[in-house]
């Protein structure tokens, strides 16, 4: 995570009373800046929420202009806030049921849009550091706010991480056996495929019984399927190309027994015709 310490002091400071180093205290609130990694606007607010926080919600002149410096300071984009439109006709408001008042929206040029786009969520920055309302699944940094005194809520234990236990050498073997357990995937229940490598037992040159499961992050098996398309493939262009020359000598044959026949022809009427030419010894 990537905090705003801004250029200058006195408004931002670290708190003692804050959960830790990562958070800003400004007016008996805390603050949190996270620029990786970019998530969807729901997502932001889950991630504050595991911190027993929410979504920034602006409830006065004094908070807006403490955010926007913390915007301005960090120079990394757009950030969320907890400014949600709900029914999709631009009537916003705080998730943390803060009362929204117009008079502190600081909206950018021309925004927010027009009732019934899908632009329902709210972020802040630009150039001069605005608000804009944008799809909720648009990948953005997000600022976190939470009451100074609020315990922070612990990460649920359906959210662990991923187990991982390095490769190893077996005694006497000279091979190692990589073996990574089954795990649970961050926001799920479910398990990935277990997947053991073949290995060398001690003390001895064979190999195990190589498994690959129905589902594997992993395949080392060779596939000749490739090789047999490409053949077949091959035999198939062959015989296209024999049959295309077939038919073209077959043309030129057929084509030049017509000819044939045609010149045959008028050469016979040229020589009857001047056969038939008798010549009249009474005319002369």
């Amino acid at each position: 995570m990537k905090l705003g310490h801004p250029k200058q002091g006195p408004l931002l400071s670290v708190a003692l009373n804050c959960p830790d180093e990562n958070w800003l205290e400004n007016n008996g609130n805390c603050y949190m800046f996270s620029v990786f990694p970019p998530i969807s606007w729901q997502r932001a607010e889950k991630a504050c929420k595991n911190y027993g926080a929410n979504l920034v919600c602006i409830g006065d002149i004094d908070e807006r202009n403490f955010i926007k410096r913390i915007v301005k300071d960090n120079g990394s984009g757009k950030s969320w806030i907890g400014a949600v439109d709900t029914g999709g006709e631009k009537k916003f408001t705080w998730v943390d049921g803060t009362p929204w008042d117009n008079a502190i929206a600081d909206w950018a040029i021309a925004q927010p849009g027009s009732p019934g786009d899908d632009q329902n969520c709210v972020s802040i920055g630009g150039f001069f550091i605005g608000w804009y309302d944008e799809p909720c699944e648009t990948k953005y940094n997000y600022i976190c706010e939470k009451d100074i005194n609020k315990p922070t809520t612990p990460t649920p234990p359906n959210q662990s991480t991923t187990r991982f236990i390095p490769p190893f050498t077996l005694p006497n073997s000279r091979r190692t056996t990589q073996y990574l357990p089954p795990f649970t995937l961050p926001n799920t229940r479910r398990q990935t495929t277990r997947f053991v490598p073949p290995f060398t037992l001690p003390n001895t040159g064979r190999q195990t019984t190589r498994f690959v499961p129905a589902f594997t992050l992993f395949t080392d098996v060779p596939s000749t399927q490739g090789s047999t398309g490409k053949t077949g493939a091959k035999g198939n262009s062959t015989g296209v190309i024999v049959g295309v020359v077939v038919g073209l000598i077959v043309v030129i044959v057929v084509a030049l027994v017509i000819g044939f026949i045609l010149w045959r022809r008028r050469r016979y009427m040229q020589t009857t015709g001047t056969s038939t030419i008798i010549q009249n010894p009474n005319y002369e």
